[in-house]
Formats: C-alpha cells, sequence, structure tokens
C-alpha cells in the first residue's frame, strides 16, 4: 500500500497536462538563450515554488519557460542553425515542436545546400529536456548530455 500511495503521490508531483520546455531564442553569438543557463534554471525553480499558475498567466510569469500544448506541440525542441562555411551562427533556438521528426533525444544535423546552412536539432518528450537540468538531477540525464553536446557544437564551430 505505502508503494502505491508513493507511485500516486510521484504521478502527482511530476506529471503535467502537456510538457514543459524551454522557450528563447537567439539570432546571434553568445545570446542568453544560449548563455544564461542560471536564467533558464531560476525561471524553472520558480516554477516549481509557483503554486497558482493558470495556462493563460504562463508566459507573463515566466521569461524562459513555455507550456507546451495544442497548437504549440506537445515536444521540446532544441534546435541552432549556421552558415555552412564560416559556422557563424544564424539562429539558437529552444521550443516546442507537433512532430518529433527524429527519434526522441538524438540530435539531427542536416546540410541546406541552397541555403549553404547546417540545421541541428533535437527533439524530446519530458518537461525541461531542451536544456539545462540542475546539478543532481537524474530523471533527464540523457537530455542533460544532449543539452551539453548541443552547448558545446554551438561554441566549437
Amino acid at each position: 500500500m505505502a508503494v502505491l500511495t508513493f507511485l500516486l503521490l510521484s504521478f502527482i508531483a511530476c506529471g503535467s497536462e502537456a510538457t514543459l520546455c524551454y522557450q528563447c531564442s537567439d539570432a546571434k553569438f553568445n545570446g542568453d538563450c544560449a548563455r544564461d543557463i542560471d536564467g533558464l534554471l531560476e525561471d524553472r525553480q520558480r516554477y516549481f515554488q509557483e503554486t497558482n499558475i493558470t495556462t493563460a498567466h504562463f508566459s507573463s510569469k515566466f521569461t524562459f519557460l513555455k507550456n507546451c500544448s495544442g497548437l504549440w506541440g506537445e515536444y521540446c525542441l532544441f534546435e541552432h542553425i549556421r552558415e555552412a562555411g564560416s559556422g557563424k551562427l544564424m539562429s539558437f533556438v529552444r521550443g516546442c515542436t507537433r512532430t518529433t521528426g527524429i527519434p526522441d533525444n538524438q540530435t539531427s544535423c542536416k546540410f541546406q545546400s541552397e541555403n549553404k546552412i547546417i540545421v541541428c536539432s533535437a527533439t524530446c518528450g519530458e518537461d525541461f529536456c531542451n536544456g539545462p537540468q540542475p546539478a543532481g538531477s537524474t530523471k533527464c540525464l540523457l537530455s542533460y548530455v544532449l543539452a551539453l553536446i548541443m552547448y558545446t557544437l554551438h561554441f566549437s564551430l
């Protein structure tokens, strides 16, 4: 009985009606979306401390969070676009998407010859999986590793 109660409480505490994702974008090198890890984590922390959050007021309460549901889609997205020759960052995005398009928690990069750009993206379906995780968090360890790899690629090209 204790195990069943624990599982039920865990589901209630961790479950949400929609996937919660980090949401931001940059069209420049070293923008806040890529670099402000503390800001992303602070928004996440404030979300867990809030007691009265409605979908209608969600975007006004949080700078870097999005309640991904309905029209926005239920998956989190992490994407960056670079010029193919120079590696110059053209876009860096965290947000929501309707479909994964690629297997969950895997990064896919494609060269678009007509625009001479490289588009790398990853999708995932767990809360806050498209960005940093707090120290000691093991729930989204794979997502943390993917975010770290994307971050490393972002600043090494």
